[in-house]
């Protein structure tokens, strides 16, 4: 993953983020951020511990609450990016799947 800071402060983190064909961010949560992903480019794949992979193409977003278990992926052949805006104290905590892939 490529990632670019835009904004960095103690309550909010701006940043873009490429990922490469295939590749998928580890299951994680956070316990005092707000998150939005926009889709800026490509299709992102979200999974999340509510059970449900969404798709999410360019333009459309999605957000994640403190505690709530997620990952990104990308499952195209082609590279895709977007934008991730993070709001209170910054935690990142690597997590197991909530649920095994059948």
């Amino acid at each position: 993953m490529q990632r670019e800071d835009l904004i960095d402060t103690d309550i909010v983190k701006v940043s873009t983020i490429k990922m490469a064909p295939g590749e998928q961010s580890p299951w994680h949560y956070h316990t005092h951020i707000q998150e939005s992903v926009f889709c800026l480019t490509g299709e992102l794949v979200v999974s999340n511990d509510m059970l449900a992979d969404i798709t999410l193409m360019p333009g459309e977003r999605i957000d994640f609450n403190p505690g709530q278990q997620h990952s990104l992926h990308n499952r195209e052949n082609q590279p895709a990016s977007y934008l991730l805006v993070q709001h209170g104290r910054y935690d990142f905590i690597e997590c197991e799947p909530p649920y095994q892939l059948g």
